[in-house]
Parts: C-alpha cells; sequence; structure tokens
C-alpha cells in the first residue's frame, strides 16, 4: 500500500484569490493579544509568516498571559516553526489550503530537542516547545507537508513534535515524514509527542482528532511519556507506507523506555474510532513467525508499550503486520473492546505482558495470504510479568487461529494467563491453540455447531497443550417462537439464540457477541430470512402463516434449530358458547397401580364406593381440540403428614381419554410404611392451548389398613 498526497499547489492560486475579499475586510493590524493575521504576499496582513505572528504572541503572554489566536490564509508557507508560547494556530480555509512545509536551508542546522541523553536528535517542521510551566498549542485545520525530505536531516524527522507541553491537534493533515523511496533512516513521525518533564514543566497531555496522517517512516501518530500523560487520540485516518523496510506503527503510546531501562507505567487515556492501515515491514527481522523473530521489528496498527492503562475502542484496524499489540504496566489494564480488527498479517491482536481485556470485537474477516492469528496471547523473554488476557463476547472468523496461547522465544517467559468466554469462533482454520503448560478456561463459547469442539461443523482445539483447554460445557443454538401460538393474520417473534450451553444453562443477561449473520426459514408463512446477533440473539418477525404447524428454522454457522408456531382461528366470545365439559376417565386402581404392591404389603387397601369413578375438568368459555396440563397424586396420612409425589405430564384428548404414570421413592414408601389410613387425591391442573386458560379438578379416595 502507498500512502496518498493532497492537492497543493495547482490549486493554491485560486484559493488565495478567493479569499482575497475576506481577508480586506479583516484589517491590516492587531490590538492587544487577540486574532493574528498571516496572509501571503498578495494579500494585506500584519504578517506574511507564521514565524513572526508567533514572535508576536510570545511577546502578548509575556505581557498579560493571553494566548493569542494566529489564522493563515491559503498558500504555502516554507518555516521551520518553533513554537514556545501558548497559542492557536489554525488555517481559515482549511487544512487542503494551508500547507506548510520545511525550509530545507535550516532545519538540519541544529536540533529541536534530543532524547536518550541526546543520542537521538529531532529535526520537526512544527515544534511546539514547553518552558517552564508548561505550554498549550493548538494546531487546527492546516497541512504538514515534509515533502518526503527526510533524508536531507541528521536522525528524525517529524511533521509535528511536541516536548513537555500540552499538544491539541484537530484536523490536521500530515504527509511527506519520511526519506522518500529508497528510504533510510527509519526514525521520522508524523506527529510526536514527548512528554518527560525535562525542561521543569509539569508532564503535559496529547489531544490529537480528527486529522489525517501518511508518508510517515517510523510512527504516524506517537505519544510517550508516563501515567500522569493523559491521551486522546481519537477519529484520525492514519494510513503507512507500507509494504515497506521498515517496521513502525501507525498509532503508539508508549512510555520513556528510552530514558531508563526500567521505565515507570507510560501514559493513560483513550485511543478511539481511528482507521489505521497499511503498517507491513519487508526488511530484515520482520516475519511471519512473530513468536520466533525479532517482533521489535514487525509493524503495528496500534502499538501500546508499557501503557498505564489505555482504552481502545471503536477502531478500524486493518492490513497490518499486526492489528493492535499490547504489553501493559504492572498494576494496570488496558481495555480492548468494540474494534474491527480485520486482515492484519500475522495477528489482528497480540496481548503481551500485563493485564488486558479484550471484548465485543469483530476479529478475523478477509485476510492477507497467509492468514493470522485472531488474537495471540503470549509473553517474551526476558520480560518478568506474564500476559493476563479476559477474551469475551468477540467475533472471531476466517483466521489461521482464532484464539492462540503460546510463550515468545528466545528464552524463558512467564506462562500466559487466559480466559475465554462468550466469545463465537467459528469458520477458523483452529478455534483454540494452546502451545504451553497454562490451563486455559475456554467454557461457554460458541464453536460453529451444537456438537462441540472438533465435531464436525465445529472449530477445533490444538496444540501441545490442548489438554489442557477446558471448553465444556460449550455454547449451544436454539429457535424459539414468541407466542408459539397466533391466529391467521397475526405475527409472532422468531428468536436465535446461543444465550444458553451444552449443560442446560440459561444466561439472561450479557455480554454475548454481536454482528453474526443469522438467516431464518419458515414452512408457512413469510419472515425475513437475514438477521445478525445482537447480545447473543437474533429476532426476526413471522407472518402471514395458514391454520396448521409452521416449521421455523433458525440457521448460525453450521447448525440449525428448529420451532413450530400453530395457527387456529380464534376461539369465539363466551356469549356466544356454550359451558362445555370435557370428562376424563381416571381409573382408580389403574392410576394407584405402581402403589398396589407396597399398599398390600402395608395392609392399606383402597375404600372407595365407584373405584371407576369419573373425574370431571370444566371449561368455562369452552375448550380447544386438546388440553394439556399435568396431574398430581397428593397421599395424606393418618399422622397428618402429606406426601405430593412429582407431577407427572397427562395429555387429554377430546374424547376423554387419559395416560398417566406414578411412583413411589424410597423415603416416600418409608413414610407410608405405619399408617393406619391414608388419603388419596388425584388433581388435575390443565392449560386450554388455544385461549391460555387454566382449568383444574380433583377427587379424593380414602385407603385404609385391613
Amino acid at each position: 500500500m502507498t500512502g496518498f498526497k493532497f492537492g497543493r499547489k495547482a490549486r493554491l492560486l485560486t484559493a488565495v484569490l478567493a479569499s482575497a475579499a475576506a481577508w480586506a475586510s479583516l484589517g491590516a493590524g492587531t490590538a492587544a493579544a487577540a486574532t493574528l493575521q498571516v496572509c501571503q504576499p498578495a494579500l494585506t496582513c500584519t504578517y506574511s509568516t507564521i514565524t513572526a505572528a508567533i514572535s508576536q504572541a510570545a511577546m502578548d503572554y509575556t505581557n498579560d498571559h493571553s494566548a493569542d489566536v494566529i489564522t493563515v490564509g491559503p498558500g504555502v508557507y516554507k518555516e521551520n516553526l518553533d513554537i514556545n508560547t501558548p497559542v492557536t494556530i489554525e488555517g481559515l480555509d482549511g487544512a487542503g489550503n494551508t500547507i506548510i512545509e520545511p525550509d530545507l536551508s535550516t532545519i538540519n542546522a541544529a536540533p529541536a530537542f534530543t532524547l536518550d541523553s541526546g543520542a537521538l536528535k529531532n529535526y520537526p517542521v512544527v515544534y511546539a516547545d514547553g518552558p517552564n510551566g508548561g505550554t498549550n498549542v493548538a494546531l487546527e485545520n492546516l497541512t504538514v507537508d515534509g515533502l518526503d525530505d527526510g533524508g536531507s536531516v541528521d536522525q528524525s524527522f517529524e511533521g509535528i513534535a511536541g516536548y513537555d507541553t500540552t499538544l491539541t491537534v484537530n484536523g490536521v493533515h500530515v504527509i511527506g515524514i519520511s526519506d522518500g523511496p529508497p528510504y533510510g533512516t527509519q526514525t521520522s513521525y508524523g506527529i510526536l509527542d514527548v512528554n518527560d518533564g525535562a525542561e521543569g514543566a509539569e508532564l503535559q497531555d496529547a489531544y490529537i482528532t480528527n486529522s489525517v496522517v501518511s508518508d510517515y517512516q517510523l510512527n504516524g501518530i506517537a505519544v510517550e511519556g508516563n501515567s500522569d500523560t493523559n491521551v486522546d487520540i481519537a477519529g484520525n485516518t492514519v494510513v503507512g507506507d507500507g509494504p515497506a523496510p521498515f517496521g513502525g506503527s501507525g498509532i503508539a503510546v508508549s512510555d520513556l523506555s528510552w530514558e531508563t531501562p526500567t521505565p515507570p507505567a507510560g501514559p493513560v487515556g483513550t485511543v478511539a474510532n481511528n482507521d489505521v492501515t497499511g503498517n507491513v515491514c519487508i526488511a530484515a527481522g520482520c516475519g511471519s513467525d512473530i513468536l520466533s523473530s525479532d517482533i521489535a521489528g514487525d509493524a503495528a496498527g496500534i502499538r501500546l508499550t508499557n501503557d498505564g492503562g489505555v482504552t481502545v475502542s471503536g477502531n478500524d484496524v486493518s492490513d497490518n503486520d499486526i492489528g493492535l499489540w499490547s504489553t501493559t504496566a504492572s498494576g494496570a489494564t488496558t481495555t480492548i473492546s468494540a474494534n474491527t480488527l480485520e486482515g492484519n498479517l500475522y495477528a489482528d491482536v497480540l496481548a503481551g505482558y500485563g493485564a488486558s481485556t479484550i471484548s465485543a470485537n469483530t476479529i478475523g474477516g478477509p485476510a492477507l495470504t497467509p492468514k493470522g492469528d485472531g488474537v495471540l496471547v503470549a509473553g517474551y523473554h526476558p520480560d518478568t510479568t506474564a500476559a493476563n488476557a479476559t477474551i469475551t463476547a468477540n467475533t472471531i472468523s476466517g483466521t489461521d487461529v482464532a484464539v492462540e496461547v503460546a510463550q515468545g522465544l528466545p528464552g524463558p517467559s512467564p506462562t500466559p494467563s487466559v480466559m475465554i468466554a462468550n466469545n463465537a469462533i467459528s469458520g477458523n482454520t483452529q478455534g483454540i491453540e494452546n502451545n504451553t503448560t497454562a490451563s486455559v478456561n475456554a467454557a461457554d463459547n460458541w464453536f460453529g455447531c451444537n456438537g462441540g469442539p472438533g465435531t464436525i461443523g465445529c472449530d477445533t482445539i490444538t496444540g501441545t497443550g490442548a489438554s489442557d483447554v477446558t471448553t465444556s460445557p460449550y455454547l449451544v443454538l436454539s429457535t424459539s417462537a414468541l407466542p408459539s401460538s397466533i391466529t391467521p393474520g397475526s405475527t409472532t417473534t422468531l428468536l436465535a439464540s446461543i444465550r444458553q450451553d451444552s449443560a442446560g444453562n440459561s444466561f439472561p443477561s450479557g455480554p454475548f457477541p454481536s454482528g453474526v449473520p443469522v438467516s431464518f426459514a419458515t414452512t408457512s408463512g413469510s419472515t425475513d430470512a437475514a438477521a445478525t446477533l445482537v447480545n447473543g440473539r437474533a429476532t426476526t418477525t413471522l407472518s402471514g402463516t395458514a391454520l396448521g404447524t409452521a416449521t421455523v428454522t433458525g440457521t448460525l454457522d453450521n447448525q440449525s434449530a428448529t420451532a413450530t408456531v400453530a395457527t387456529a382461528n380464534p376461539v369465539s366470545a363466551a356469549s356466544s358458547v356454550a359451558p362445555a365439559t370435557i370428562t376424563v376417565t381416571v381409573s382408580v386402581p389403574a392410576a394407584v397401580q405402581p402403589l398396589i404392591g407396597f399398599l398390600s404389603q402395608s395392609k392399606l387397601s383402597l375404600l372407595s364406593a365407584n373405584p371407576g369413578s369419573e373425574l370431571s375438568i370444566v371449561c368455562v368459555d369452552g375448550c380447544s381440540a386438546s388440553v394439556t396440563g399435568k396431574i398430581v397424586l397428593t397421599l395424606k396420612h393418618a399422622k397428618h403428614r402429606t406426601l405430593t409425589l412429582a407431577p407427572s405430564q397427562l395429555t387429554v384428548a377430546a374424547d376423554g381419554s387419559s395416560v398417566y404414570a406414578v411412583s413411589l421413592t424410597s423415603s416416600q414408601r418409608n413414610s407410608l410404611k405405619h399408617a393406619v389410613s391414608a388419603t388419596l387425591t388425584l388433581s388435575v391442573s390443565a392449560k386450554d392451548d388455544t385461549t391460555g386458560k387454566t382449568i383444574t379438578g380433583s377427587k379424593s379416595f380414602s385407603l385404609t389398613r385391613s
């Protein structure tokens, strides 16, 4: 993938002339520290260079501590800006028309600042420098174009750099920050903000939003600091120059590792809603086997290094070596949620040392060749902190391995700790691969079918530690209709759900995966065939069914599940229907047949003038063709102890016939062993399937010891 350029000089003259009238109305001067106007010489402004306006803003701040606003008209400004005062610099006609380019005759005269004890020299086109007390610098609606002339500087080339300052960048385009093909050093950044307090300032923050960064050589957007540095990197488009002979990152948030071998935790904050792509390395040291190669050389879309607790959410990260690479400081947790990570060459998510929660992401999808891992959890020598990842409610498909648990080479590293639950893992070459001695809890995941991992249609469990992966119980698909009985012309809701598992557990709340496609079909009526899971459930509406029973089917991945929907004419109003009685013939000796042997041993016999008497069930407003319910046998003996046997299913047909069976437990037998007498009561509680009315009836019989 190549970077992209914005049309610049060919359109600038038109933009300049179109703005002439507006500039004339602004006036030629500036009052006290407020708005300073910069424009091309063809227009009448107080300042023709941004540098001159910055000098005035610095004097204004010294006099009254007010932060000026510098408005810059359309045109190309060849200046190396050194901003050492609080100020806002904004382009009036949008980023595409106000362009800052380096003055190559002076940019290499002296480095703007140095890092790593002076070993790394930095030469930015725009430099925001925080003197004592810190500086707030805002850049808006500008383009910074390095012209791919990074080879003309001594070491590190940046489009925008901030040092110990609160840097705000919004609506800015940064392009051409590299050596240009065939490339040389890889130390160039689109935007770099470093906060180490070396200039006596308080550690400052970085707010980089709604900007476009491309044609950089190392990192597109990078913030370095400790946990006192807050970052908000949001709404940006970052396009790498890969495949390229260097490894970098689209967005990088890191500690001050160049400052000390054991740096404190890095920045905190958010990286949200960015589009990051094209960070691919083809140099020596980059490679497909990221566990055994020099992983530091691989490129990443988003890379967090020893961060102090950053939330990464809502990003679209694709076509990089590694989509999102995280290592987290001790005591902190990195949150990775609701991102789309797909088509990344070696891994969509690499969770290194430290704690991370990885949830509700869409991972996998169309991939480069070969396909990589969805989530790779691995520690690396000489790390002393184990990787500790909690992976929940993600959709992972189309990868080589959905989740791989590994230990990096060369040398030992702590055994990772991994919990994998409530994910949709299907359509991968392998589901979970464990190549460590860690016990991996992977219960309650969906693997593509109801048979569980390794069965036909489900993803597999592999690796040297496969036996240490627990996957049972696993999520299963069910389909239901609510309600299951309707009348012609009405509708019912069809529900396909994976919020239950193979052990019969149901989960009323999530989180569960979303966005997975589900299809519905019916033998009668019509329904929308396509739906998607939302928190583990997909719904659609069934309508237009004919009288009778329809079979509805929900299909997810390689599994289908069915339910039935009965359609019947509505029952007439009670005023027009005479009361009806369904008579259920209950043959008492038959009903208590399982008791006879015990009763004879206990010398209890049945006393009834009519042992074949009938038990009637009355439907006040009339019954449908069938009634289903339960019948309960209760035994009450002389000691006033009542025993209720487990209810047995009763089906009552229209002709009044019934089927019933019951048995006594050993404890119930013991309770009656010395009874002198007892009462046998048969109670029926039934429900009319169409009207939903509950109907009951009962009959009692006396038993006495003979």
